[in-house]
């Protein structure tokens, strides 16, 4: 399993989205889940607890206490995190604490999304399709 590293993230296409108080301090990219006071914390996949049923990506960094928009379902530009999966491939959630993506299923299978192309230069770009 190789975890991929999200360093930016720009949210390109939004088709769904939630936004909650956030309970622990969150970065950019990291899947986050609704724990049980309403608020957004950090997910990954080594119990079916932590992979949650609402789930999301966060859209940005935030802070403890402070509201944070998760994408569920939609497009994210993350950099070159996805520079060496291939079209179509899926993304995962880690095992890695942290709500880290890979590019391999955790303990408990779950995807993240898909590899889908955008163009808009010579070479197509490698963006995140979220369906949570």
């Amino acid at each position: 399993m190789a975890n991929l590293t999200i360093t930016t993230v720009h949210t390109v296409q939004v088709q769904q989205q939630v936004t909650l108080p956030a309970s622990v301090a969150i970065a950019q990219g990291q899947y986050i889940i609704e724990d049980t006071n309403g608020k957004w914390a950090i997910g990954n996949a080594t119990t079916q607890g932590n992979v949650g049923r609402r789930a999301a990506i966060a859209t940005k960094a935030v802070d403890a206490g402070m509201p944070l928009t998760g994408l569920v379902k939609g497009v994210m530009d993350v950099g070159n995190a996805l520079s060496a999966l291939a079209f179509d491939a899926q993304v995962f959630l880690s095992d890695t604490v942290g709500g880290v993506l890979a590019d391999t299923a955790g303990t408990v299978s779950k995807v993240v999304g898909t590899v889908r192309p955008a163009w808009g230069a010579t070479a197509a770009d490698k963006l995140l399709f979220v369906d949570l």
